[in-house]
C-alpha cells in the first residue's frame, strides 16, 4: 500500500527571517578570519610603507625598535591575509552562502595571478620576483576573504574604521615629523611619515582621504564622527605636508568625484551640513599645513630681515627642483616603454624592474618606473597588464552601476535598512555605526578613482601599506554595493575543487615567502646589530648564515655574508658571490664577484666580471670605473680612454642631468675627467689637460661641501678619503698644467692657488676634527 506523499510546508515569514540571519551573520570561525582582515588593514600603513623587496642598507644597525616591527610588518599583514583565506574556504564547506557575482571579476583576477607567475620564467632576480608575488596574492586573498565576509554589515563597518584609524594614526605621525624638522629650521621639509617617501604618503592618502570624510558624513554615533573628523582633518594636513602636488590635486578631484557619486546615488538629502563640515574640515586643515607645497609651486618669498639665509637658499633649491622632477619622470616613462617594447609578451619578470630597467634607461638610478600599469606592463607584459586594467574595471563598474540603480529607484534608506536585517547584539551595534552605506559607497569609489589617478605618476601599488588599504577599499565597495540588490534566496553552492586548488597555492606561496623573508630579515638586522655593537666575528657570521637559510634567494643577504666572510676566509666568501650570481645574474652581484676576483689577484676574471656587469648596466658608472681601471692596468690604452671619454659625455646626458636625487653629487664624472688629463699632460698636450682638470674641478667643488652632510651618511670612510685625495689630485694637476701654459693662464693659477689653499686648510680641520657623516 503506497502511502500518500506529504507535501512541503511553504516557508512562514518565520522562516524567511531565519534563513536572512543565517545570511547575513558570521560563524565564530569567519570572526576569527575578519579579525585577521582588521589586524591587516590597520598594520599594513604603519608597518609596511615599503616595497615588496625593501631597499637594502648593508650592515646599517637597527635604531630602536620601529625598524625591527617595519621589517616584519609586510609578512605579518600577508600572513594574517593566507590565514582569513584559509579560514573562509575551510567554513564555505559547512555554511556556503549566496554571493552575486561580479561579471568578469575572478576570471580576470585568476588570469592575472597566473599571467604574473609565469613571468617568473624571465625573472633575472627569483627574491624579487617571488616577493612581489607574495604580496599580489596576499592582496588576492585579502579580497576572496573580505568579499565573503562583506555580508555582514558589521564586519564592514569595523573594517572601513581600521583603514580609517590607520590612516589617522599614519598622518599623526607624519605632522609630529614635520613640527620636528620645522623645529629644526626646515619649513620646506616633506613629511613621509611610515612610507618610504613622500609621495608614495600622498599617493596612501589620496585613498583615505575620500573615505575618511564619507564616514564622517555617514557615521550615526557621536563618537565614531568626532573620530573620523579628527583623522581627516589629520590626513588633510598631512597630504600638503608631503609637498606633492599631484596628491593634492588629485585629492581635489576625488573629493568631486565623490560628491557628484552621492548626488547621482540621490544620498545627499538631510546630509548637506556634515557633507559642507567634511569638506570645510578638509579646506582648513589643508592650508594650515600647504606650506611645503605652496614653495614647490611658487617658490621663496623675498628675504625677511633676520630671516637665517640658509633657510631661503634651501627653499629656493627645493622650489627649483620641480622641472627636474618632471624631467626624471617623463624620461623613466619613455626607458619603461622600451623595456614593454622589448618585452611585449610576459614581460621582464614580475617584480624585477629594478634590475631590469637599467639596460634600458634614459635617466640615472630608480627604483620604480613612475606608474604602476607602466611597471606592470614592463613585468608581466601587455597580457599582465590587460587582465589588471580588467579586474578594476569590473569593480568599478560593478559598484558604480549598483550605486546609480539605487538613485534611480530612490529607495535607498530602505535598500540600506533591509541589508541589515537580522543582525542583533554586537552585530547589530557595529552595523549601526553608520546610517548611510549609499555615502559610504560614494567615497569607496572616490578613492579607488584618486588611487588609479596617483598610482598614473607614481607606482603606488608597489607599496605594501598601500596595495593592502586599496584591495580593502575595492573588497568593501564591491561587499556593500552587493548587499543592497542581492537576491538572499537564490542557491549556495559549496566551492569547487578549483577553488580549493587555487586557494591552497595561494596560501602555500604566501606563508613561505611571508616566513622566509620575514624571519630572514630579522636575522640580517640582528647580524647588523652585532656588527655595530663589537661582537665577535663567529656570532656575526651565524647571523647571516640562519638568515641565509631561511631566504636562501636573497642575495642581498647573501653578499653581506660574503663581506663578512672575507675577512677571514676569501675563497668561502667568493663561493657565496658564484651563488648569488648564479641565483641573480644582475649587475650588482656581478660587479660584487669582479671587486673578490680583483681582491684575491685574479684580474682576467675580474674583468669578465665587470664586463657582465655593465652588459646588465650599460650606464653604471661604478662599474665603468673598475673596468677602465683595470684596462689601464693591462696596458688596454685605447679601451681605458673610450670609457673615461664613455662616462664624460654620460655626465652632459640625460643620464647625468636628471636624477632622482639632485643634490647628490657624482663623483666618478670627476674621476673620468682626471684620468683624461692625466693622459694628456702625460703626452704634454696642456691645455687639453687643464680643460680635463677643470671639469673634474667642477664636480669636485659640487661635492666638498656635502661631504659631513645627511645625504653622505652611508658613504664609508674609505671612500670619503678617496674622494679627498682626488680632489687635492685634480688640484694639483690642473695648477701644474697652467703653469705649463704660462702668463696667458695667469689669473686662473691664482684662483687655483686660492681654491688649493682654502681646501688644504678644510681638510687639516677635518683631520684635527673628524666629524661622522650626516653631521653637518
Amino acid at each position: 500500500m503506497s502511502q500518500k506523499r506529504k507535501q512541503p510546508t511553504p516557508p512562514t515569514a518565520v522562516t524567511l527571517k531565519v534563513l536572512v540571519v543565517d545570511h547575513n551573520t558570521l560563524s565564530p570561525r569567519e570572526w576569527w578570519a575578519a579579525a585577521l582582515l582588521w589586524a591587516a588593514a590597520a598594520l599594513a600603513p604603519l608597518l609596511a610603507g615599503t616595497f615588496a623587496y625593501p631597499p637594502h642598507f648593508s650592515f646599517m644597525a637597527p635604531q630602536g625598535l620601529v625598524p625591527w616591527l617595519q621589517a616584519a610588518g609586510g609578512p605579518v599583514c600577508e600572513l594574517c591575509a593566507a590565514a582569513a583565506l584559509a579560514i573562509c574556504v575551510i567554513d564555505s564547506q559547512r555554511h556556503p552562502v549566496s554571493e552575486h557575482p561580479v561579471p568578469a571579476l575572478v576570471p580576470a583576477t585568476a588570469m592575472l595571478c597566473g599571467w604574473a607567475a609565469l613571468s617568473l620564467i624571465r625573472s633575472r632576480d627569483l627574491a624579487m620576483s617571488l616577493d612581489t608575488l607574495g604580496v599580489l596574492f596576499s592582496s588576492i586573498a585579502f579580497v576572496w576573504s573580505a568579499l565573503r565576509l562583506s555580508r555582514n554589515r558589521a564586519f564592514c563597518a569595523l573594517l572601513l574604521l581600521a583603514i580609517v584609524t590607520a590612516a589617522g594614526i599614519t598622518a599623526l605621525l607624519g605632522i609630529q615629523e614635520y613640527l620636528y624638522q620645522w623645529k629644526l629650521g626646515a619649513p620646506q621639509h616633506r613629511t613621509f611619515s611610515t612610507f618610504i617617501n613622500p609621495d608614495f604618503l600622498a599617493g596612501y592618502l589620496t585613498i583615505a582621504i575620500p573615505l575618511t570624510g564619507a564616514a564622517v558624513v555617514a557615521a550615526r554615533d557621536t563618537l565614531c564622527r568626532w573620530g573620523c573628523g579628527v583623522a581627516l582633518a589629520a590626513e588633510s594636513s598631512c597630504l600638503l605636508l608631503t609637498g606633492s602636488r599631484a596628491g593634492a590635486g588629485i585629492t581635489f578631484l576625488a573629493m568631486l568625484l565623490w560628491l557628484a557619486l552621492m548626488m547621482a546615488g540621490r544620498c545627499t538629502a538631510r546630509r548637506r551640513r556634515r557633507i559642507g563640515a567634511s569638506l570645510l574640515t578638509v579646506g582648513i586643515f589643508a592650508v594650515l599645513a600647504s606650506a611645503p607645497t605652496l614653495l614647490r609651486v611658487v617658490g621663496p618669498a623675498p628675504a625677511a630681515a633676520g630671516k637665517p639665509a640658509g633657510i631661503e637658499q634651501d627653499i629656493a633649491h627645493t622650489a627649483a627642483e620641480e622641472t627636474h622632477s618632471v624631467a626624471f619622470r617623463r624620461y623613466t616613462w619613455l626607458g619603461a616603454m622600451a623595456v614593454a617594447e622589448a618585452n611585449p609578451i610576459i614581460g621582464v619578470g614580475v617584480g624585477t624592474f629594478e634590475v631590469s630597467y637599467p639596460r634600458y634607461s634614459i635617466t640615472g638610478y630608480t627604483a620604480h618606473a613612475h606608474n604602476s600599469l607602466l611597471q606592470w606592463m614592463d613585468e608581466t607584459g601587455l597580457v599582465g597588464v590587460v587582465c589588471l586594467l580588467t579586474a578594476l574595471a569590473a569593480a568599478a563598474a560593478y559598484t558604480t552601476h549598483m550605486l546609480l540603480r539605487i538613485g534611480r529607484s530612490g529607495g535607498a534608506e530602505d535598500v540600506e535598512r533591509s541589508a541589515s536585517d537580522g543582525l542583533t547584539g554586537f552585530e547589530a551595534s557595529a552595523a549601526r555605526l553608520f546610517s548611510s552605506w549609499s555615502v559610504l559607497l560614494s567615497g569607496l569609489i572616490a578613492s579607488i578613482a584618486g588611487s588609479l589617478l596617483h598610482t598614473l605618476i607614481d607606482s603606488d601599488w608597489y607599496v605594501t601599506g598601500t596595495l593592502i588599504t586599496l584591495v580593502g577599499v575595492v573588497a568593501l565597495a564591491i561587499g556593500i554595493a552587493r548587499s543592497f540588490l542581492e537576491d538572499r534566496s537564490e542557491s549556495r553552492r559549496k566551492p569547487g575543487r578549483e577553488v580549493w586548488l587555487a586557494a591552497s597555492a595561494l596560501i602555500v606561496v604566501i606563508a613561505w615567502r611571508a616566513l622566509a623573508t620575514g624571519t630572514a630579515r630579522l636575522w640580517r638586522m640582528q647580524g647588523a646589530a652585532l656588527v655595530a655593537s663589537g661582537q665577535s666575528q663567529q656570532s656575526v657570521l651565524d647571523a647571516y648564515r640562519t638568515a641565509v637559510w631561511f631566504d636562501p634567494l636573497d642575495v642581498e643577504t647573501r653578499m653581506d655574508l660574503a663581506e663578512v666572510l672575507n675577512r677571514t676566509d676569501a675563497d668561502a666568501a667568493l663561493r657565496q658571490l658564484r651563488t648569488a650570481v648564479l641565483d641573480a645574474s644582475i649587475g650588482k652581484t656581478w660587479y660584487r664577484l669582479g671587486s673578490q676576483y680583483l681582491a684575491m689577484h685574479h684580474p682576467r676574471r675580474a674583468v669578465a666580471a665587470y664586463r657582465n656587469a655593465r652588459v646588465a648596466e650599460p650606464h653604471n658608472l661604478q662599474t665603468l670605473h673598475a673596468l677602465a681601471a683595470e684596462m689601464r692596468n693591462e696596458g688596454a690604452i685605447a679601451e681605458w680612454q673610450g670609457i673615461c671619454r664613455e662616462m664624460a659625455a654620460l655626465e652632459n646626458s640625460p643620464y647625468g642631468q636628471v636624477l632622482a636625487v639632485p643634490e647628490h653629487v657624482e663623483t666618478e664624472y670627476a674621476w673620468a675627467h682626471a684620468q683624461l688629463g692625466d693622459y694628456a699632460a702625460s703626452q704634454g698636450s696642456w691645455p687639453a689637460a687643464a680643460g680635463e682638470y677643470a671639469k673634474a674641478d667642477a664636480v669636485m667643488k659640487l661635492w666638498w661641501p656635502t661631504r659631513n652632510l645627511l645625504i653622505n651618511a652611508l658613504t664609508p670612510a674609505s671612500t670619503r678619503q678617496r674622494l679627498t685625495d682626488l680632489y687635492a689630485h685634480v688640484l694639483d694637476g690642473w695648477a701644474s698644467c697652467l703653469m705649463h701654459l704660462g702668463a696667458t693662464a695667469a689669473s686662473q693659477i691664482r684662483a687655483v692657488r686660492s681654491e688649493q689653499a682654502a681646501f688644504l686648510q678644510q681638510r687639516a680641520q677635518d683631520a684635527a676634527n673628524p666629524k661622522p657623516p650626516g653631521s653637518g
